[in-house]
């Protein structure tokens, strides 16, 4: 296995939004491997101590480079030009041993969900969060202990624009802030490149959540070794962001519109069922009706987003049947 290279925080490699004119923190080769670490989604470099205290942040910061998530890169692929595809292998997720959550109150974007649910008038309240049992638990300060199951919320390549390109949208071909709980540690994500070099961002690490999202947040933390594989394909054979993970085939949607967003997830994964299965798509549909799970990955981004699962234990051999 070849030895990563590594990219860690500073003024250099922090941004909060995309540009394709953004000059690459580091450059690499297809094959190559990276190893990162990162802030939490709001440039938090140490965990809340309560709810009013202030904490240790990344300054100083800029505008307009730095208004959206925390994200560190970019990181350039030799070769890579629009019309490729840009593998991300994610080989290796290890959080810090502290996160955090936020629930109720104003100013998010998940304000009309607060609103729904009773708690847009109550104080904004924060769920502390502690990594125990050798990785494996979330123990919170108010009692309840949840599964450990990191992923990176922020993972994608830099969309075609000009300027400064908003990074808190998720974009379904280019990936970015999906928040798709399913892209842990072993996924290949697979992305049809828009600009020169592909420009890999990340960061919004999660060491847990549900789909949806619905508070706005998750567990919110840092991550202290992220490793990034990176394979390029010279030809794009699908138009939505793609992945393969251990459990599944995962297509993804982003819009305005959560129908939107679901259409395009569920019309991605028919259009590779079709490449895997050959059958006439009306029947693919039929199929996909029977073993395809389409889900929510997050309702709080003002673009939001949806994925289809097709689980791989889900089509049964003969032998099975």
């Amino acid at each position: 296995m070849t030895t990563p290279h590594k990219l860690d925080p500073s003024r250099e490699t922090l941004h909060g939004q995309f540009n394709p004119d953004l000059t690459p923190a580091l450059t690499v080769k297809p094959g190559d491997r990276v190893e990162y670490s990162t802030y939490d989604v709001a440039w938090g470099i140490q965990g809340p101590t309560d709810e009013v205290s202030p904490r240790e942040k990344f300054a100083p910061r800029e505008a307009p480079r730095d208004a959206g998530p925390c994200m560190i890169g970019p990181t350039a692929i030799e070769g890579a030009e629009p019309g490729d595809t840009l593998v991300i292998h994610i080989e290796e997720l290890v959080p810090m041993d502290w996160g955090w959550t936020w629930g109720g109150g104003r100013g998010f974007m998940s304000d009309a969900l607060n609103e729904a649910v009773g708690v847009l008038e109550e104080k904004q309240r924060l769920l502390k969060w502690s990594l125990v049992e050798d990785g494996t638990v979330w123990q919170s300060d108010l009692g309840p202990r949840v599964r450990a199951r990191p992923f990176l919320g922020t993972l994608g390549i830099c969309p075609a624009g000009e300027g400064w390109l908003d990074a808190w949208a998720p974009r379904t071909r280019t990936a970015g802030n999906t928040d798709c709980k399913e892209l842990v540690q072993g996924t290949k994500l697979m992305l049809p490149v828009e600009v020169p070099g592909a420009l890999v961002s990340l960061g919004d690490a999660h060491g847990a959540q549900g789909d949806g999202e619905v508070a706005g947040c998750a567990i919110e933390c840092r991550m202290k070794r992220v490793v990034l594989r990176y394979e390029l394909i010279k030809s794009t054979a699908f138009a939505t962001a793609r992945a393969i993970t251990p459990t599944a085939r995962i297509t993804l949607g982003a819009s305005t519109s959560l129908d939107e967003a679901v259409q395009q997830a569920l019309s991605g994964m028919i259009d590779w069922m079709e490449e895997e299965l050959g059958h006439p798509r009306e029947l693919l549909l039929a199929l996909a009706s029977a073993m395809v799970d389409v889900r929510i990955s997050q309702l709080v981004n003002g673009t939001v987003g949806a994925h289809a699962v097709w689980p791989h234990d889900a089509l049964l051999s003969d032998s099975q049947g």
